[in-house]
């Protein structure tokens, strides 16, 4: 699934089959998320390994303790609510845990999205809770609202300062300076922006690096926001 597609599910627009859940898997409960913190707090031996493990399956096959105390549909949610230390109500932490660490690595919230390795259920109608939507969770997490790229707004501002633009032929993003930016604006110019090869990112056959008199020096080709 290419990423505009994947953004119009991150706004809530669902096509196709909902999640059927047939594990059963289910947002754990405040109470069950203190109980579990409480048991980490317990033994510096728990703290060590959740540190350390980004796989619920080997922290429970490590702390026996767990994996008998909690009910095995909860046991995937706790563990990634305690990789957060926080949980946010009626969501799965395990989609959190993966926004957080793709919006610590990478700034700009499309490329982010990008970057996740989406599990399945994840984009299906019926795993985020009644009335929630992904994007109103990046939004949460950041506190300002943010645009998506979509297949009708395939330049999306980042801020006054820094905008994406959507990458079609290698389903990716680039990063641009706004002077850059605002020298691709049409439809027509944004759906001919294609990364060619020993080239770069282009518009046409217009390397977007040497757009407004810049000599085309950078370190990414996918963000030109330092490009001399």
């Amino acid at each position: 699934m290419k990423l505009i597609e994947k953004n119009e599910i991150i706004m809530g627009r669902y096509k196709g089959s909902g999640w059927k859940n047939k594990d059963g898997m289910r947002v754990c409960t405040k109470e069950e998320f203190m109980q579990f913190m409480g048991y980490i707090n317990m033994n510096s031996k728990y703290r060590s390994i959740l540190r350390n493990t980004e796989d619920a399956d080997e922290f429970y096959s490590a702390c026996p303790l767990f994996k008998k105390d909690f009910p095995d549909e909860v046991k995937r949610d706790l563990f990634y609510a305690a990789k957060l230390n926080f949980k946010y109500e009626g969501i799965y932490s395990e989609l959190v845990f993966l926004l957080k660490k793709a919006l610590r690595t990478y700034n700009t919230p499309n490329v982010a999205i990008s970057s996740i390795k989406w599990q399945k259920r994840m984009l299906m109608e019926g795993y985020m809770s009644e009335g929630h939507t992904i994007k109103e969770v990046i939004e949460n997490m950041l506190g300002h609202s943010i645009n998506l790229l979509t297949d009708y707004n395939r330049k999306a501002a980042v801020n006054e300062d820094t905008y994406e633009i959507y990458v079609e032929n290698s389903d990716r993003v680039i990063v641009l300076p706004a002077d850059i930016a605002n020298m691709v604006d049409s439809a027509e110019d944004l759906r001919n922006v294609q990364y060619v090869k020993d080239v770069g990112v282009c518009v046409y056959d217009v390397p977007l690096r040497t757009m407004n008199s810049r000599l085309g020096v950078c370190f990414d080709e996918y963000d030109l926001r330092e490009c001399v």
